[in-house]
């Protein structure tokens, strides 16, 4: 929330500390105005956040922008902060499982569940069957991207449109797990 205060121009004697949560949403425009907080104040700065929850890529926030907002500042110290206050058991499970070994929860933390409730696999199935169509709209790229390939992995004719920040990147990382040889990644770099 610190559009507000620029834009009004609303400033205190002296800012020391600036403390900022959510830091993975942040968009060039907001860097640009914390920057300008830290030129005039000189403050502590502490940012807090998650790059794989960057979900603001609509408004201009992007997986890197925790990273980009450091280098803007400066900053050289980051820690990392493995364990959840609020997950169960079992989303950190899955977590470890699919994303991140060192992640954890609290030992207090209650068992919880998780429920599949949409298979992209069998929805993908059923399209192809019916020879019915779809638009698949997602707010990540690499959902999109999945969805593409299992598409094409059921030889559904699947297309993929969009604004796409650093797709080269992600199907390059798809295809390194999937073929893990380095001749079909020459091979994708050389497509896009």
């Amino acid at each position: 929330m610190i559009f507000a205060p620029v834009a009004l121009q609303l400033s205190s004697k002296k800012v020391t500390t600036l403390l900022i949560d959510e830091s993975q949403d942040l968009n060039c425009l907001q860097h640009k105005m914390i920057a300008n907080i830290v030129s005039q104040h000189k403050p502590q700065v502490v940012f807090v956040g998650d790059p794989l929850q960057a979900i603001y890529e609509w408004r201009g926030a992007d997986k890197f922008s925790m990273q980009s907002l450091g280098e803007l500042l400066g900053i050289e110290k980051s820690y990392l902060l493995p364990i959840s206050y609020r997950c169960p058991l079992s989303v950190t499970d899955f977590v470890q499982q699919n994303y991140c070994d060192d992640f954890q929860c609290v030992p207090t933390a209650i068992q919880g569940s998780i429920s599949t409730v949409f298979h992209v696999r069998d929805f993908l199935k059923g399209l192809k069957e019916s020879r019915t169509s779809a638009v698949i709209l997602s707010r990540k790229n690499m959902n999109a991207v999945r969805c593409y390939f299992a598409a094409l992995k059921i030889g559904l004719p699947a297309v993929m449109r969009g604004r796409f920040k650093g797709l080269a990147e992600e199907l390059i990382g798809i295809v390194e797990k999937i073929c893990n040889g380095k001749d079909s990644i020459t091979i994708l770099q050389t497509k896009l």
